[in-house]
Protein backbone atom coordinates (compact mmCIF):
# COMPACT_ATOMS: atom_id res chain seq x y z
CA UNK A 1 0.00 0.00 0.00
CA UNK A 2 1.38 3.36 -1.05
CA UNK A 3 1.04 6.36 1.20
CA UNK A 4 -0.05 9.83 -0.10
CA UNK A 5 0.19 12.93 2.10
CA UNK A 6 -2.06 15.61 0.63
CA UNK A 7 -3.17 17.02 4.04
CA UNK A 8 0.41 17.32 5.25
CA UNK A 9 1.45 19.01 2.08
CA UNK A 10 -1.44 21.46 2.29
CA UNK A 11 -0.50 22.35 5.82
CA UNK A 12 3.07 22.92 4.81
CA UNK A 13 2.05 25.26 2.06
CA UNK A 14 -0.54 27.14 4.13
CA UNK A 15 1.56 30.20 4.26
CA UNK A 16 2.88 29.84 0.73
CA UNK A 17 1.93 32.05 -2.13
CA UNK A 18 -1.22 31.80 -4.15
CA UNK A 19 0.65 30.29 -7.09
CA UNK A 20 2.07 27.44 -5.04
CA UNK A 21 -1.32 26.71 -3.57
CA UNK A 22 -2.88 26.67 -7.03
CA UNK A 23 -0.16 24.26 -8.24
CA UNK A 24 -0.74 22.05 -5.23
CA UNK A 25 -4.48 22.01 -5.86
CA UNK A 26 -4.03 21.05 -9.51
CA UNK A 27 -1.54 18.27 -8.63
CA UNK A 28 -3.90 16.83 -6.02
CA UNK A 29 -6.82 16.92 -8.46
CA UNK A 30 -4.69 15.18 -11.13
CA UNK A 31 -3.58 12.53 -8.65
CA UNK A 32 -7.10 11.82 -7.51
CA UNK A 33 -8.22 11.66 -11.13
CA UNK A 34 -5.53 9.12 -11.98
CA UNK A 35 -3.44 11.54 -14.07
CA UNK A 36 -0.22 10.66 -12.29
CA UNK A 37 2.00 12.34 -14.87
CA UNK A 38 0.29 15.73 -14.27
CA UNK A 39 0.39 15.07 -10.54
CA UNK A 40 4.12 14.30 -10.71
CA UNK A 41 4.70 17.49 -12.69
CA UNK A 42 2.87 19.59 -10.07
CA UNK A 43 4.45 17.94 -7.04
CA UNK A 44 7.83 17.98 -8.75
CA UNK A 45 7.62 21.74 -9.09
CA UNK A 46 7.18 21.99 -5.33
CA UNK A 47 9.59 19.23 -4.21
CA UNK A 48 12.23 21.73 -3.14
CA UNK A 49 9.75 23.38 -0.77
CA UNK A 50 9.56 20.55 1.77
CA UNK A 51 9.62 16.76 2.31
CA UNK A 52 5.82 16.59 1.97
CA UNK A 53 6.05 17.78 -1.65
CA UNK A 54 8.91 15.35 -2.30
CA UNK A 55 6.93 12.52 -0.73
CA UNK A 56 3.92 13.10 -3.02
CA UNK A 57 6.22 13.59 -6.00
CA UNK A 58 7.74 10.16 -5.31
CA UNK A 59 4.26 8.72 -4.91
CA UNK A 60 3.21 10.07 -8.34
CA UNK A 61 6.36 8.59 -9.92
CA UNK A 62 5.59 5.24 -8.28
CA UNK A 63 2.08 5.30 -9.79
CA UNK A 64 3.69 5.64 -13.22
CA UNK A 65 5.83 2.52 -12.45
CA UNK A 66 8.94 4.68 -12.39
CA UNK A 67 10.21 2.70 -9.43
CA UNK A 68 13.85 3.73 -9.62
CA UNK A 69 13.06 7.48 -9.68
CA UNK A 70 10.53 6.99 -6.89
CA UNK A 71 13.05 5.09 -4.74
CA UNK A 72 15.57 7.93 -5.17
CA UNK A 73 12.97 10.48 -3.98
CA UNK A 74 11.87 8.41 -0.95
CA UNK A 75 15.48 8.00 0.10
CA UNK A 76 15.88 11.82 0.32
CA UNK A 77 13.07 12.29 2.85
CA UNK A 78 14.39 12.98 6.34
CA UNK A 79 11.43 14.55 8.16
CA UNK A 80 10.71 12.39 11.29
CA UNK A 81 6.96 12.48 10.78
CA UNK A 82 7.40 11.23 7.18
CA UNK A 83 10.40 8.91 7.58
CA UNK A 84 8.46 5.73 8.45
CA UNK A 85 6.00 6.21 5.58
CA UNK A 86 8.85 7.05 3.20
CA UNK A 87 10.67 3.83 4.19
CA UNK A 88 7.48 1.86 3.58
CA UNK A 89 7.17 3.35 0.06
CA UNK A 90 10.89 2.84 -0.51
CA UNK A 91 10.44 -0.87 0.33
CA UNK A 92 7.61 -1.08 -2.21
CA UNK A 93 9.73 0.57 -4.90
CA UNK A 94 12.71 -1.69 -4.27
CA UNK A 95 10.49 -4.79 -4.24
CA UNK A 96 9.17 -3.90 -7.69
CA UNK A 97 12.74 -3.45 -8.88
CA UNK A 98 13.51 -7.04 -7.75
CA UNK A 99 15.84 -5.85 -5.01
CA UNK A 100 14.36 -8.15 -2.39
CA UNK A 101 17.07 -7.88 0.24
CA UNK A 102 17.11 -4.06 0.09
CA UNK A 103 13.32 -3.96 0.23
CA UNK A 104 13.29 -6.21 3.33
CA UNK A 105 15.83 -3.93 4.96
CA UNK A 106 13.67 -0.86 4.21
CA UNK A 107 10.59 -2.54 5.74
CA UNK A 108 12.53 -3.55 8.84
CA UNK A 109 13.83 0.04 9.25
CA UNK A 110 10.26 1.32 8.96
CA UNK A 111 9.02 -1.09 11.65
CA UNK A 112 11.77 0.09 13.97
CA UNK A 113 10.15 3.54 13.88
CA UNK A 114 6.70 2.20 14.71
CA UNK A 115 4.32 -0.70 14.34
CA UNK A 116 2.39 -0.83 11.09
CA UNK A 117 0.26 -3.71 9.83
CA UNK A 118 0.75 -2.94 6.12
CA UNK A 119 4.52 -2.77 6.49
CA UNK A 120 4.59 -5.99 8.52
CA UNK A 121 2.43 -7.77 5.94
CA UNK A 122 4.69 -6.65 3.08
CA UNK A 123 7.78 -7.73 5.02
CA UNK A 124 6.38 -11.19 5.83
CA UNK A 125 5.21 -11.67 2.25
CA UNK A 126 8.59 -10.68 0.85
CA UNK A 127 10.45 -12.99 3.23
CA UNK A 128 8.12 -15.84 2.33
CA UNK A 129 8.66 -15.21 -1.36
CA UNK A 130 12.41 -15.12 -0.80
CA UNK A 131 12.33 -18.42 1.07
CA UNK A 132 10.16 -19.99 -1.60
CA UNK A 133 12.49 -18.72 -4.29
CA UNK A 134 15.43 -20.16 -2.38
CA UNK A 135 13.71 -23.53 -2.10
CA UNK A 136 12.80 -23.45 -5.78
CA UNK A 137 16.39 -22.59 -6.62
CA UNK A 138 17.67 -25.45 -4.47
CA UNK A 139 15.19 -27.81 -6.07
CA UNK A 140 16.22 -26.58 -9.48
CA UNK A 141 19.88 -27.03 -8.59
CA UNK A 142 19.16 -30.52 -7.31
CA UNK A 143 17.23 -31.31 -10.45
CA UNK A 144 19.98 -29.93 -12.64
CA UNK A 145 22.58 -31.89 -10.68
CA UNK A 146 20.47 -35.02 -10.98
CA UNK A 147 20.12 -34.49 -14.71
CA UNK A 148 23.85 -33.94 -15.02
CA UNK A 149 24.50 -37.10 -13.02
CA UNK A 150 22.06 -39.03 -15.19
CA UNK A 151 23.64 -37.66 -18.34
CA UNK A 152 27.10 -38.53 -17.03
CA UNK A 153 25.99 -42.03 -16.12
CA UNK A 154 24.32 -42.48 -19.49
CA UNK A 155 27.43 -41.21 -21.19
CA UNK A 156 29.63 -43.56 -19.19
CA UNK A 157 27.23 -46.43 -19.88
CA UNK A 158 27.26 -45.66 -23.60
CA UNK A 159 31.04 -45.51 -23.56
CA UNK A 160 31.18 -48.79 -21.63
CA UNK A 161 28.73 -50.42 -24.03
CA UNK A 162 30.73 -49.16 -26.99
CA UNK A 163 33.98 -50.42 -25.46
CA UNK A 164 32.39 -53.80 -24.78
CA UNK A 165 31.05 -53.87 -28.31
CA UNK A 166 34.45 -52.98 -29.73
CA UNK A 167 36.10 -55.59 -27.49
CA UNK A 168 33.62 -58.25 -28.58
CA UNK A 169 34.13 -57.25 -32.18
CA UNK A 170 37.89 -57.43 -31.69
CA UNK A 171 37.62 -60.79 -29.92
CA UNK A 172 35.29 -62.04 -32.62
CA UNK A 173 37.76 -60.90 -35.25
CA UNK A 174 40.63 -62.62 -33.43
CA UNK A 175 38.60 -65.79 -33.04
CA UNK A 176 37.61 -65.58 -36.69
CA UNK A 177 41.25 -65.20 -37.66
CA UNK A 178 42.19 -68.13 -35.42
CA UNK A 179 39.47 -70.26 -36.98
CA UNK A 180 40.58 -69.20 -40.43
CA UNK A 181 44.20 -70.05 -39.63
CA UNK A 182 43.14 -73.40 -38.22
CA UNK A 183 41.07 -74.11 -41.31
CA UNK A 184 43.98 -73.13 -43.56
CA UNK A 185 46.39 -75.28 -41.52
CA UNK A 186 43.91 -78.18 -41.63
CA UNK A 187 43.54 -77.77 -45.37
CA UNK A 188 47.30 -77.66 -45.82
CA UNK A 189 47.73 -80.78 -43.70
CA UNK A 190 45.00 -82.50 -45.68
CA UNK A 191 46.64 -81.49 -48.95
CA UNK A 192 49.98 -82.74 -47.68
CA UNK A 193 48.38 -86.00 -46.61
CA UNK A 194 46.64 -86.39 -49.97
CA UNK A 195 49.83 -85.50 -51.77
CA UNK A 196 51.69 -88.02 -49.63
CA UNK A 197 49.12 -90.71 -50.45
CA UNK A 198 49.46 -89.93 -54.15
CA UNK A 199 53.26 -90.02 -53.97
CA UNK A 200 53.37 -93.11 -51.77
CA UNK A 201 53.06 -95.64 -54.65
CA UNK A 202 55.73 -93.75 -56.57
CA UNK A 203 57.98 -93.70 -53.53
CA UNK A 204 57.39 -97.39 -52.92
CA UNK A 205 58.09 -98.08 -56.58
CA UNK A 206 61.28 -96.07 -56.37
CA UNK A 207 62.26 -97.89 -53.21
CA UNK A 208 61.49 -101.23 -54.91
CA UNK A 209 63.54 -100.19 -57.93
CA UNK A 210 66.34 -99.15 -55.61
CA UNK A 211 66.27 -102.49 -53.85
CA UNK A 212 66.25 -104.29 -57.17
CA UNK A 213 69.17 -102.21 -58.36
CA UNK A 214 71.07 -103.03 -55.18
CA UNK A 215 70.29 -106.72 -55.61
CA UNK A 216 71.43 -106.59 -59.23
CA UNK A 217 74.63 -104.80 -58.26
CA UNK A 218 75.19 -107.37 -55.53
CA UNK A 219 74.60 -110.16 -58.02
CA UNK A 220 77.03 -108.55 -60.47
CA UNK A 221 79.71 -108.25 -57.82
CA UNK A 222 79.21 -111.77 -56.40
CA UNK A 223 81.20 -113.85 -59.00
CA UNK A 224 84.14 -111.50 -58.78
CA UNK A 225 84.15 -111.43 -55.02
CA UNK A 226 83.36 -115.13 -54.45
CA UNK A 227 86.18 -116.54 -52.33
CA UNK A 228 88.02 -119.56 -53.49
CA UNK A 229 87.07 -122.71 -51.69
CA UNK A 230 89.78 -124.64 -49.88
CA UNK A 231 89.15 -127.61 -52.20
CA UNK A 232 89.75 -125.58 -55.40
CA UNK A 233 92.63 -127.07 -57.32
CA UNK A 234 95.71 -124.95 -57.84
CA UNK A 235 97.42 -124.41 -61.20
CA UNK A 236 99.66 -127.44 -60.91
CA UNK A 237 96.69 -129.67 -60.05
CA UNK A 238 94.81 -128.29 -63.06
CA UNK A 239 97.80 -128.92 -65.35
CA UNK A 240 98.19 -132.41 -63.92
CA UNK A 241 94.50 -133.04 -64.39
CA UNK A 242 94.68 -131.81 -67.92
CA UNK A 243 97.74 -133.93 -68.56
CA UNK A 244 95.90 -137.07 -67.57
CA UNK A 245 92.71 -138.01 -69.31
CA UNK A 246 89.54 -138.21 -67.16
CA UNK A 247 86.52 -140.42 -67.48
CA UNK A 248 83.03 -139.24 -68.33
CA UNK A 249 81.90 -139.67 -64.72
CA UNK A 250 84.76 -137.54 -63.49
CA UNK A 251 83.94 -134.93 -66.09
CA UNK A 252 80.33 -134.66 -64.84
CA UNK A 253 81.47 -134.39 -61.23
CA UNK A 254 83.93 -131.72 -62.18
CA UNK A 255 81.27 -129.78 -64.06
CA UNK A 256 78.90 -130.05 -61.12
CA UNK A 257 81.59 -128.73 -58.82
CA UNK A 258 82.18 -125.78 -61.15
CA UNK A 259 78.46 -125.08 -61.38
CA UNK A 260 78.23 -124.86 -57.61
CA UNK A 261 81.04 -122.32 -57.62
CA UNK A 262 79.17 -120.21 -60.21
CA UNK A 263 81.82 -120.66 -62.86
CA UNK A 264 80.59 -121.71 -66.28
CA UNK A 265 83.16 -123.50 -68.37
CA UNK A 266 83.12 -125.83 -71.30
CA UNK A 267 84.89 -129.15 -71.22
CA UNK A 268 86.47 -130.12 -74.47
CA UNK A 269 86.77 -133.91 -74.59
CA UNK A 270 90.20 -135.16 -75.56
CA UNK A 271 90.40 -137.11 -78.79
CA UNK A 272 91.73 -140.67 -78.48
CA UNK A 273 92.24 -143.68 -80.52
CA UNK A 274 89.75 -146.38 -80.80
CA UNK A 275 85.94 -146.46 -80.61
CA UNK A 276 83.82 -144.93 -77.84
CA UNK A 277 83.17 -147.18 -74.92
CA UNK A 278 80.44 -147.54 -72.42
CA UNK A 279 82.58 -147.76 -69.33
CA UNK A 280 82.42 -144.33 -67.71
CA UNK A 281 85.24 -145.04 -65.39
CA UNK A 282 87.71 -145.60 -68.14
CA UNK A 283 89.82 -142.52 -69.02
CA UNK A 284 89.44 -140.88 -72.34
Amino acid sequence: MLRHLLPCLAAGLLHAGVTDFHTLSNAASAYNGGDYAAAAEGYGALREKNDAARFNYGDALYKQQKYKEAADIFTQIRAPELRQKALHNLGNSLANLGKTDEAIKAYEEALKLGKDDDTQYNLDLLKKQKEQKKDDQNNQNDQNQSQQNDQQQNKQKQQGDQENKDQKSQDGGSKGEDRQQKEEQKQQDQEKQEHGERDKPQQEAKQQDGRQDEQQQEADRQPEEAPETPNAPDAQDQQAAMADPISDMEERKYNQMLDKRGIKTLMIPLSGKGEPHDDETTPW
